[in-house]
């Protein structure tokens, strides 16, 4: 499974913020998931996923829910589950 952390500048809302979302790709099935939390978009660095300027809660945050998501990956290969993203 990858996992990468995205700022998604084209859903901007009124106050010029974006989102934060986890992209997930599990056997070639390709799956976006809402963080909840919206950032300006020149403050993300695409290349180290993670926000510049001070912001090491929300970067824990992001670092926490890549780790989770890596956890449930690996429960579930140790117990012969069938790995895919949730569906819509």
């Amino acid at each position: 499974m990858k996992v990468k952390i995205l700022c998604r500048k084209s859903k901007k809302n009124k106050e010029g913020l974006a989102p934060i979302e986890i992209s997930t790709t599990a056997k070639g099935v390709w799956k976006l998931l809402s963080t909840g939390r919206k950032i300006a978009s020149k403050k993300f660095s695409c290349k180290s996923e993670k926000v510049k300027g001070g912001e090491e809660e929300l970067n824990e945050y992001l670092s926490a829910i890549r780790s989770i998501l890596y956890s449930i990956e690996t429960f579930l290969i140790k117990n012969g589950i069938c790995v895919l993203p949730m569906s819509s």
